[in-house]
This record gives structure tokens, sequence and C-alpha cells, in this order.
């Protein structure tokens, strides 16, 4: 394939898979021309400030058997590619697209209707940027698609009903920090095959349903910073490869379920909430259940939640508060991984 690059005194630089500009790039002004041709390649294209050349217009020419498109950097702390605008539309033509990857900008409005056509599209990343509007029920047209990570952006609005049941294939999402509200659909016990589901610091309502139980294959959930209520199923015990759990800063009340951990857990986040009732005492006492795993809190039998923050546990023996250190570190340590 050819990426032509057309910088201001510097054209027909031809053949590159990575540039370096010195500002941001308007999407406005980029130009996508989309070719028919029988090879299957992949971009990457890396921008950063470092060139003293300024970007005018950039023009990007790619073949419609592109199987991999990425214009996202790994994070904006270490350094970003700065598109700014829209999402183009012109994407939608390279329809045989596998990963389309543009993360870590500055772009903003929707998802367009036409990115339908990206049947065969398996990772689509959007996450860390400014986009907004509600989810298109269009994005159930992609029935291959494994991972959907659109985190950190200004989504909101309810999910498309059905969204779980189209997009059954689907192993990782993330749709933290949106304005994703309504509840979660018991229609998520169709992905037998998800992995990690984080939708924190949203506004969803409602209880988490029993169907969740029925995703055995799970190991990430993060539901923290929501409005969810009522107990928490007993279902959940059913995750028996959980091995990260963060639900704290909702409103889940009831008793504290009696269920034992599973073994691969090693961090488990579930105060402030508020539960009711503790479990029995042999519950609480007993390393191989959940209560102990979670670090809760049954001083006089009562759930203290005052004593908890985002990153620890209970305030207790210094056997409690090193555990409370491991989970920080472990909780921090797989923040920095997923940025």
């Amino acid at each position: 394939m050819t990426v032509t690059l057309i910088v201001e005194g510097m054209e027909g630089m031809e053949d590159m898979g990575t540039a370096l500009v010195e500002r941001t790039i308007d999407t406005n002004q980029m130009k996508i021309i989309a070719k028919t041709d029988n090879i299957q390649t992949r971009v990457i294209l890396t921008m950063r400030k470092t060139m003293v050349t300024t970007m005018k217009t950039m023009e990007i020419l790619v073949y419609t058997s592109l199987s991999s498109l990425v214009l996202g950097a790994m994070s904006k702390m270490t350094g970003y590619n700065g598109l700014t605008g829209p999402v183009p539309e012109e994407l939608s033509e390279l329809v045989n697209l596998l990963i389309l990857d543009l993360s870590n900008n500055d772009l903003t409005g929707t998802i367009p209707k036409s990115y339908s056509k990206l049947s065969r599209l398996r990772r689509f990343v959007l996450k860390n940027n400014y986009m907004n509007g509600p989810l298109s029920k269009e994005i159930m047209n992609l029935k291959q698609l494994t991972e959907l990570s659109i985190a950190n952006n200004d989504f909101g609005g309810l999910l498309p009903e059905g969204l779980f049941t189209s997009l059954t294939k689907l192993r990782v999402i993330n749709i933290n920090q949106n304005g994703f509200t309504g509840d979660i659909a018991g229609e998520i016990g169709a992905l037998s095959g998800l992995l990690r589901f984080s939708a924190r610091a949203n506004e969803f309502k409602g209880r988490i349903p029993k169907e969740l139980g029925s995703c055995k294959q799970l190991q990430y959930l993060v539901l923290a910073h929501n409005e969810f209520t009522g107990p928490l199923p007993v279902e959940l015990q059913n995750l028996t490869r959980i091995e990260y759990m963060v639900i704290n800063y909702n409103q889940f009340d009831g008793q504290f379920p009696i269920a034992t951990a599973p073994t691969q857990m090693g961090v488990c986040l579930v105060q402030p909430n508020e539960f009711s009732a503790c479990p029995p005492n042999s519950s609480v006492e007993t390393s191989t259940t959940l209560a102990y795993r979670c670090n809760l809190d049954c001083r006089d039998r009562v759930i203290h939640p005052e004593k908890y923050d985002e990153f620890s546990g209970a305030a207790g023996p210094l056997s409690l508060q090193w555990s409370i250190l491991v989970v920080s570190l472990v909780t921090i340590s797989t923040t920095l991984q997923l940025m």
C-alpha cells in the first residue's frame, strides 16, 4: 500500500507507515482515498509533534483490502496523534478491515452509521476521544466483533436493545466513563465467551442481571460508580474464573451473598454500598469465601462502609493492611495496562 503525506514544503513522501508531524490534524482536512486491489496489508500511522514543518493536509491512499488500520497511540500519556474533528466516514469503504483503532485522539461527533458496512471488523477501538451521542443500533451489524472499546468519551443514552444477542462473539466490552443510562439487559448472558466487561462511571441503574452468571469465562468485571441497586445475584458465584471484580460506589443493598470466592480472584472491591446485613461469621472469617476475599467489614455484625475508598479495603490489623496494599498495587498495574 502507499501512504502519501502532503506536507508544506515536503510533498511526495511515499510508503511511510510512520509519520512525524508538528501539530494536530483536523479530520476535515484528511483525505482518505480508497482503491481496490487484491493485496492485504496493515497500516499503523503514528504522528508525533517533533517535526518543524507544519502539516497542511494529509492524504492517505489505502486499498479496500486493508485489514488493519491503527491511527491511535498506546495512550495519551505516551503521546497521541492529535486527530481532531469527526471520524472519517470514508473509512466505511474499507470493507475488509478486521481492526480499526482510532484511540487516544481528540475526535468528536458520533459513530457514522455507514460503519455498519464493516461487517468483518473484529476489534473496534475508539477509547479516549470526545465522541458523543447514543450508540447507534447499526453497530449490531458488526457480527464478527470481539472487542468494543469506547471508554472515556461522551456517549450516552440507552444501550441498543439486542446489542448483546446480536454481537455474541464479544470477548471484551469497555464502555467506562461515558454517560450510558438504563439497565444492563439480561441478554448479556448470551455472551458465553465474554472475558472483560467494564462499565465504570456511567449512569446505569437497576439490578445486576442474574444472567451475568452465565458468562462463565468472565475474568474482569468493573461496575463501580454507577447507580445499581438491589441485592447481588447469587448467580455471580458461577463466575468461577473471575480475577478482578470492582463494584463499589453503587447502591447495592440486602444481605451480602454467602458464596465461595473464585480461586483466581486477586482484586475485589465491594464497598461502599448499602448492604444491610452481614453473612454469618463463618463466611466472613473463612479465607475461601467471597466476603473474606472482598475484605467485607462486618464489625459488630454491621457492615461499615465508611472506612473504604476506591483503592483500598477495610481498616484493620496489619495482615489486612498488607492485603490492601497488594490489592491497590494490582489495581494500579491493571489500570495502566488498560489505558
